[in-house]
């Protein structure tokens, strides 16, 4: 399935609410913000956006958030994105790129480190 038609089956769902229910992206099975997810985590962030949607968006990562992440990430204007950090011990870089330098920020927010929007 697409990315857009992800997001369309979403949206057109007799429980989805418009501005109302919480979603969480890519949790199943994978990490969004590996190399071979993070762009259609981005299709579909920016999908949400383009249609106006203010839901609340939380999106769990174990991986590095770069700079270019997080202005793309502010660059949204209506998805309300929470990123959630986790941290389990792996020690292959390729699943768990932590510690990083965001990782040891703890206690900032994360936009303290991105470019203003």
């Amino acid at each position: 399935m697409s990315d857009s038609a992800a997001v369309e089956q979403l949206a057109g769902h007799r429980y989805f609410r418009p501005h109302d229910t919480p979603l969480q992206v890519f949790n199943r099975a994978t990490d969004p913000f590996l190399p071979g997810v993070r762009d259609h985590l981005f299709a579909v962030l920016d999908d949400l956006d383009q249609r106006g949607l203010t839901n609340p968006v939380l999106v769990i990562t174990r991986s590095h958030v770069d700079v270019r992440d997080c202005e793309r990430l502010n660059a949204l204007k209506n998805v309300k994105v929470t990123l959630l950090f986790t941290y389990s011990g792996i020690y292959d870089k390729r699943i768990e790129s932590h510690p990083c330098r965001s990782s040891s920020r703890w206690g900032r927010h994360p936009r303290d480190s991105c470019p203003p929007r």
